[in-house]
């Protein structure tokens, strides 16, 4: 077969947003349309030992980002295959494209511009891999701090930058540990509240790929919206996930996702507002 490739570019994202993107490159190989992947990105984390991937560019300068924006445009001109991952809509923007759109997936819809059909809701984890030394060493970090076996995972605070209208009240995790009794183990920021009858592993997940391979490890997830979420996808690790009113729950769903949501929705959800609700909060 010729080579046939394809070169994507990811620069200055949202983490959920960079591992999104190997969705889309294990879907690319699946149609075999491509068969050599080049991607260029200023974060290679989530893409480390992938075998989709033939190569991996790093790029942190900020004029050469700039350049390489600017030069995808051109080559299009001329029908090269040389896309960035990111949302694609002239004159709207994505959170109006998505409250007119409810059920597209988030994934579908950096992909669109790429893809001329959306991937199934069955292809649409994302996917990780590990060399047998990261395997080996996150073990041991793993067996050092002494979890338990079959542990559960639970991070209560996602972040507020993109939105102040996802976050779920820190109270509605502690009452989900109340009534599960697991060994739950809680992750995040080292800032974040701490909950009860948890052990505390607060700022002891810096390091992306350990993250990772610890969601992996775990029995079940339980989060907000968000990379946590894109992360147990890849794993298939079953996860209940609190959405507030912000996005429709096919926005974020995956096939090992639980969607929890105040039932029925009100009539302004999904409403995707990125300014603070006017609503007092009446879909939690």
């Amino acid at each position: 077969m010729r080579n046939k490739f394809l070169i994507i570019s990811i620069f200055n994202a949202g983490l959920g947003d960079y591992l999104c993107l190997t969705s889309l490159i294990k879907n690319i190989k699946l149609r075999s349309e491509y068969n050599q992947i080049v991607l260029i990105t200023d974060l290679q984390d989530f893409y480390k030992h992938n075998p989709k991937i033939s190569s991996i560019l790093m790029i942190r300068n900020r004029f050469l980002k700039y350049f390489i924006r600017r030069i995808n445009s051109f080559l299009h001109i001329f029908g090269l295959p040389f896309y960035n991952f990111q949302f694609k809509n002239k004159g709207i923007g994505l959170e109006d494209f998505a409250k007119n759109n409810r059920k597209v997936h988030y994934i579908n819809l950096l992909s669109r511009h790429i893809l001329k059909q959306d991937i199934s809701f069955k292809n649409l984890n994302c996917e990780l891999f590990f060399s047998n030394n990261e395997l080996q060493l996150y073990s041991e970090v793993i067996n050092f701090h002494k979890l338990p076996e079959n542990f559960c995972l639970i991070h209560s605070q996602g972040k507020k930058t993109h939105t102040p209208n996802k976050s779920i009240p820190v109270q509605t995790f502690q009452n989900h540990i109340y009534s599960d009794p697991n060994h739950w183990v809680q992750i995040g920021p080292k800032s974040n509240k701490p909950l009860n009858n948890v052990i505390n592993f607060l700022g002891c997940t810096e390091d992306i790929r350990f993250l990772c391979f610890l969601i992996a490890q775990s029995k079940h997830v339980v989060c907000e919206e968000g990379l946590y979420n894109h992360i147990s996808s890849a794993f298939q690790i079953p996860t209940s996930l609190y959405l507030t009113g912000f996005s429709s729950p096919s926005f974020s769903c995956y096939s090992n996702t639980n969607i929890i949501l105040k039932t029925p929705s009100p009539k302004c959800a999904p409403c995707y507002l990125l300014s603070p609700c006017p609503n007092n909060f009446i879909c939690l």
